[in-house]
């Protein structure tokens, strides 16, 4: 039986859509075979582990294993216990005592007798979902989208190479980059879904010197989870390619901040040369505009760019600068504008080049 292997996530992805029949009355499955590994203490920085959890369907139930679970220090022991309603297996895990202040980890692993996959709608251990039963067939365009890291291997002729990368996938576009003049150097371009296939278009246009087929490029097998995206494939019979990455948490622009293709043509001229002092400060955009009119309190100023990425050291971003001023004083005042413009960094890379209304600035991260 094949095994699943999903991050946990906060999104409560198909649980929902997913509609099974309920097991028979009478039948009461147990947690068996709890097992848990001594305290473990990793010395990782919060944001470096990764709860992880095996689903495996066998013919007893069902197995999780649950790897690096957090734990207080005097733990001896790690209690399981769980519901089994409409299709819903709810399991909550706990280790005991529960009373020291320092924290340390466990791999759990343990069985829920008497349950089959056809059965199960979605499992959730502690309130967070870790396996839905169609999570592929209700994934679309959206839900698929965001900042991705994890590894990959690419195996082409007599060349293997593995390491960590970044994709970013957003409004159909993805941008794949890591380590600049490793493989995969780059690719940008389009993306779709079809059915259990993702297919990356590549555009050359941020395509480091190797061959065409060590790019992200062309059709893959894929699996998703909403946290986790896994995709591979074999190119030709000389290529094997497969990516496991994680979904990360989204940077936060000022709303102001609009990264569409749409609504960057739309932009009509604005002059560069009422743009003054524009500084960053951390993620902070500064600058100031002078125009004719009252005060400038009404006027309204939005960073506007497509999402595509000049191909350069560093990376380079052009912007547009949509400007509303409906004031009709003679006046001429100056007003300072402030944006976040974490949303604008370029995965892989510590600084990008953003180029404003004729002006350039290094924003560096």
């Amino acid at each position: 039986m094949r095994k699943i292997t999903i991050i946990l996530s906060l999104a409560a992805l198909c649980a929902i859509s997913c509609a099974k029949k309920e097991v028979e009355k009478g039948v009461k499955p147990e947690a068996s075979n709890v097992n848990f590994t001594p305290c473990k203490q990793d010395n990782l920085k919060a944001d470096e582990i990764s709860d992880k959890v095996n689903v495996d369907f066998t013919n007893k139930g069902v197995e999780i294993t649950y790897k690096d679970f957090v734990v207080t220090c005097d733990f001896t022991t790690v209690k399981v216990t769980h519901t089994f309603v409409n299709g819903v297996l709810r399991i909550t895990q706990k280790g005991t005592p529960n009373e020291a202040k320092c924290i340390c980890h466990t791999d759990v692993s343990y069985t829920i007798d008497g349950i089959s996959k056809n059965d199960v709608n979605v499992i959730f251990i502690n309130g967070e979902q870790v396996y839905c039963h169609n999570g592929k067939e209700d994934v679309d365009d959206k839900s698929i989208e965001g900042f991705y890291t994890g590894t990959f291997t690419v195996k082409y002729r007599d060349i293997v190479s593995s390491g960590t990368t970044v994709l970013e996938l957003k409004d159909g576009r993805f941008i794949n980059t890591g380590n600049y003049n490793r493989v995969p150097a780059g690719g940008s371009g389009t993306y779709s879904i079809n059915n259990d296939k993702i297919i990356f278009n590549d555009e050359n246009i941020w395509t480091a010197n190797f061959d065409w087929n060590l790019i992200l490029n062309g059709e893959y097998d894929y699996t998703f989870d909403g946290n986790r995206l896994k995709f591979s494939a074999n190119k030709n019979g000389v290529g094997y390619y497969e990516y496991d990455l994680k979904k990360e948490k989204q940077s936060i622009c000022d709303p102001n901040v609009i990264i569409d293709e749409k609504e960057y043509f739309k932009v009509p001229e604005f002059l560069g040369n009422a743009i003054s002092n524009m500084k960053i400060e951390g993620n902070i955009l500064k600058f100031t505009i002078t125009a004719g009119g009252c005060s400038g309190s009404s006027w309204i100023a939005k960073l506007v760019t497509t999402g595509a990425i000049e191909k350069s050291i560093p990376p380079q971003r052009t912007i547009e600068l949509s400007f509303v001023n409906q004031e009709m004083c003679a006046a001429m005042p100056s007003r300072e504008f402030s944006f976040n413009i974490e949303c604008l960094q370029v995965a892989g890379f510590k600084s990008v080049l953003l180029k404003i209304a004729g002006k350039s600035i290094l924003y560096e991260y």
